[in-house]
């Protein structure tokens, strides 16, 4: 995550359930970031740094995108837990919005894809 350009929380865990898809599991990280932006977003505000909404989330998983804007109608969505859910109240009432990245411009490869040398090194020189 990074607030005012630079580099200020990162980290790479096993997620606590097991997915049954790439795309489950996207959307689990995805809930996990608007919940640590929040808590951050809350953080900054308590001690006099406002910051403006919505927070922009990039995305590289353009299904978990879909599911997140609108989840009827996709058949991935029946098994997942309704709590998860709550990055659509988040989207519709403006705290976040979500964008599309490219895998090229995603700064979070360098946490979970086994990458060439020269890309990993770029990857950690543009994290600072």
């Amino acid at each position: 995550m990074k607030v005012f350009g630079n580099s200020i929380i990162w980290w790479s865990r096993r997620q606590p359930t097991v997915a049954l898809s790439t795309l489950v599991s996207e959307f689990v990280a995805l809930c996990e970031a608007v919940r640590e932006v929040l808590w951050l977003k809350g953080h900054l505000n308590y001690v006099g740094v406002k910051i403006a909404s919505p927070i922009t989330i990039f995305e590289d998983n353009l299904g978990c995108i879909a599911i997140a804007k609108d989840p009827t109608n996709h058949r991935g969505t029946r098994h997942m837990n309704p709590k998860l859910f709550f990055v659509l109240d988040e989207i519709k009432n403006g705290s976040v919005k979500l964008e599309h990245i490219s895998t090229v411009q995603n700064l979070a490869d360098i946490f979970t894809k086994s990458l060439a040398r020269p890309r990993f090194e770029e990857l950690r020189r543009q994290l600072g």
